[in-house]
């Protein structure tokens, strides 16, 4: 029997775990406050810490999404980094009251990229609003919200009648109570609203993300930057555009427009005497030129009300329409019109006339 053996040489290796490439993070984001008044020096500091060397921008984001503002920081190591904004745009005039949104941006040398934004993080529903109460001898309207929020305050006839005014659009406010300045009047100063008692106050909010700061005191209507030159911030968002979901809205989109009635063709003046008018008269319903191209983009209804009860309808939504009124189903004397053009994003258009019937 002829026996083989069969020899082999066997070689081992000494195994090296490599480590993966750390990723690349930031952490720590603490704003020194929360709101600051640049026209007295004031200013806000920005912390925050990068896991790895890094190319930092911190860009600063109006309410129309625009980036107003960007500083940029190179971190030569991982750790702090701290950043300053004295409430300047990138054109070094102020910006005007309002909230901000700081969105941190970093880059590695091997090309990882991170984006640091809270904006989802806000809840996506509206907050309530409490204790809203008019008190006259003020004129203003008091209420009370739980967190920084943008309001909309808006006065109307109970029992499903007409939206009046708008007291505020979509501001930005404090926690706890705050007060809107009201002289009663409707918006087209017809009449005085505080003084009826069928008005009807209603306000809705919504949180603001916590990569917030505001900037001086905001008015009553949410405002964004007017030069359009600024660049526009593509968000990381994973939100999806929802009917009603204010928050996940640049909030200029969300500002009312004005709407416009006019009788036999005119304007009317509530300073001026009242109008008389007999038989049948045309009613039309229209919005400045400016807001026309808007409004295509948008679906809109236009409601009528007459004396605050509902007369008319037109869920096609065109503009500008005509309403043809026959004033004889109604009392001779004094009757008001008003039109309420309603938005599916939440915008309004309110306008009302006060005019005397005749035989």
């Amino acid at each position: 029997m002829k026996i083989v053996v069969a020899i082999f040489a066997v070689t081992t290796f000494n195994s090296v775990a490599i480590a993966a490439p750390e990723s690349l993070a930031i952490t720590g984001v603490i704003a020194s406050n929360q709101q600051f008044d640049p026209t007295r020096g004031e200013t806000v500091r920005l912390q925050f810490s990068v896991s790895q060397p890094a190319s930092i921008e911190v860009l600063w984001i109006d309410a129309a999404n625009q980036i107003v503002s960007s500083q940029s920081v190179t971190s030569s190591a991982a750790g702090p980094s701290e950043v300053s904004w004295d409430g300047r745009s990138s054109r070094g005039g102020f910006v005007p009251p309002e909230a901000y949104r700081y969105v941190i941006r970093a880059k590695s040398s091997d090309q990882q990229m991170v984006v640091y934004d809270l904006i989802d993080s806000a809840p996506s529903g509206l907050l309530p609003v409490s204790e809203i109460t008019w008190i006259p001898e003020d004129q203003v309207i008091r209420y009370q919200v739980g967190k920084l929020s943008r309001v909309r305050l808006r006065a109307g006839l109970a029992d499903g009648g007409p939206l009046l005014v708008t007291v505020a659009n979509w501001a930005v406010r404090s926690p706890g109570e705050n007060r809107e300045p009201w002289n009663g009047r409707d918006a087209s100063g017809f009449f005085n609203l505080g003084a009826d008692g069928r008005r009807e106050i209603t306000a809705v909010a919504y949180e603001l993300p916590p990569n917030t700061v505001v900037i001086g005191k905001p008015g009553p209507v949410v405002t964004a930057t007017k030069d359009r030159a600024f660049p526009a911030w593509q968000s990381t968002s994973d939100q999806t555009k929802k009917m009603y979901d204010f928050a996940s809205m640049p909030a200029q989109t969300l500002t009312d427009y004005a709407a416009i009635v006019r009788i036999n063709g005119k304007e009317l003046d509530s300073r001026a005497p009242l109008m008389t008018v007999r038989g049948t008269v045309p009613v039309e319903i229209d919005v400045p030129a400016k807001d026309r191209t808007l409004l295509v983009s948008r679906r809109i209804e236009p409601v009528l009300f007459v004396d605050g009860q509902f007369i008319f309808e037109n869920e096609l939504g065109f503009i500008p329409m005509t309403w043809m009124w026959d004033t004889s189903r109604y009392a001779p004397g004094e009757h008001v019109i008003s039109v309420n053009l309603r938005g599916y994003e939440g915008n309004f258009g309110i306008a009302t006339v006060k005019l005397k019937v005749e035989r």
